[in-house]
């Protein structure tokens, strides 16, 4: 089965998100779908700073809890299985991140479109698609004004 995710978004989504934050990722547990069809981790991501938010309860400092399809599974006799979508890659606990988040099923918990790795050698996409790699190797001082810039621009192209 092939699956074109990576076709329906930019590499800065910002039309597409909800809420973008930089933050912190701090735990990850996998889970069982409601429907029982799919895995999905989530992660709780301590948040340092919201670039654009349309709920006004999240704050700096808050934990918000995203979710990613995927993620290891382990079974009764002890063994663990892997289970993603090629190319979509998981946030890793203690790493700093900028994100790009939806929540289009308003439920308590937002859902990673993607995201940029934020470390002391530069940024790093966390999906593997061409459009990331504009980004890659970017300082985080200037991918995070480029974001804010494409914010800023996105709000006055959608307000005329």
């Amino acid at each position: 089965m092939e699956n074109h995710w990576q076709e329906g978004i930019a590499g800065l989504p910002i039309a597409q998100s909800s809420v973008i934050i930089i933050g912190e990722a701090l735990s990850a547990n996998t889970h069982l779908s409601n429907n029982k069809n799919g895995v999905y981790t989530e992660f709780s991501v301590r948040i340092n700073e919201i670039l654009k938010s349309d709920n006004p309860a999240l704050i700096p400092n808050s934990i918000l809890s995203v979710d990613r399809p995927g993620g290891f599974v382990r079974y009764p006799d002890g063994h663990k299985l892997l289970y993603r979508i090629f190319g979509l890659n998981m946030l890793r606990v203690n790493k700093h991140y900028l994100l790009f988040l939806d929540n289009t099923e308003q439920s308590p918990n937002y859902q990673v479109l993607t995201g940029y790795e934020m470390t002391a050698n530069g940024i790093s996409p966390i999906d593997v698609a061409p459009q990331f790699d504009a980004y890659k190797g970017m300082d985080g001082i200037s991918f995070a004004q480029t974001v804010r810039d494409a914010i800023k621009q996105n709000s006055q192209t959608s307000s005329q």
